[in-house]
């Protein structure tokens, strides 16, 4: 029995770590939000899932040690339950996935496309140069109307402002742009917020994050660590220093 519990255990930890690495890889790929607070509760709350389900083999075997450590690892799991869901906020309603799904499926089969390997290859046939255009085009104007801005955007609100697919945006990225929309945006951030630094250096990380669609001052920090090896205020200070 105290066999059959651990490899159960065991088997509840690697299930919960997988589900946990793909939503946050579907979120870098549709969102582009500060992940960090999600990340960091969801690995705290499995490593505390792991120390309990370490002790538990040898808690069960003493009444006395199961009367603390039952309630304790309860409330660790209701830890754990609250970061999976907040890791999984941002996730698009599995309806809108499914309903486009089944569009693409229609139009595939509109078109009489038999072999199920055109069928995986299929988005990418649909999106003529014509509609990559369109989608340039509108992506610029979304741009210039500062929709950036939100923080909140994710691929599937870009494509419903667009008025296109997700799965034509994000073909248009991987052709056109050589990316995908997380990275596409936060270069779009990043350039507005080199602009507002050169223009306005007398605004804080706090504004400039506003102003461009960071959701957090810490996420600026971190991408101008990422592309320039600096913090912002370094680079603001070096920019200084050149101007002089």
């Amino acid at each position: 029995m105290l066999a059959l519990f651990v490899a159960s255990m065991a088997y509840f930890i690697y299930s919960i770590r997988y589900e946990i690495q793909k939503r946050k890889k579907k979120l870098l790929e549709e969102s582009a939000t500060d992940l960090m607070p999600y990340v960091r509760y969801a690995q705290t709350s499995l490593t505390l899932l792991y120390i309990s389900a370490a002790f538990m083999p040898i808690v069960i075997l003493f009444n006395t040690l199961l009367l603390y450590v039952g309630p304790l690892m309860l409330h660790i799991i209701v830890f754990f339950v609250h970061s999976f869901v907040s890791l999984g906020y941002y996730i698009s309603p599995d309806d809108n996935i499914i309903n486009e799904q089944d569009e693409l499926v229609e139009q595939i089969d509109n078109a009489d496309i038999k072999d199920e390997e055109l069928k995986v290859q299929a988005p990418q046939e649909l999106l003529s140069q014509e509609r990559l255009k369109q989608i340039e085009t509108a992506l610029r104007k979304w741009c210039e109307d500062g929709m950036y801005k939100d923080c909140n955007v994710t691929i599937y609100s870009l494509a419903a402002n667009l008025g296109c697919k997700k799965y034509e945006l994000t073909e248009y990225f991987n052709l056109s742009e050589h990316t995908n929309f997380r990275t596409w945006l936060s270069d779009i951030r990043f350039n507005e917020a080199i602009r507002i630094i050169k223009n306005n250096p007398e605004y804080n990380n706090d504004t400039i994050s506003i102003e461009c669609g960071f959701s957090s001052h810490t996420q600026i920090y971190r991408i101008f660590k990422q592309k320039t090896g600096l913090s912002p205020s370094q680079w603001r200070d070096h920019i200084r220093q050149q101007q002089l």
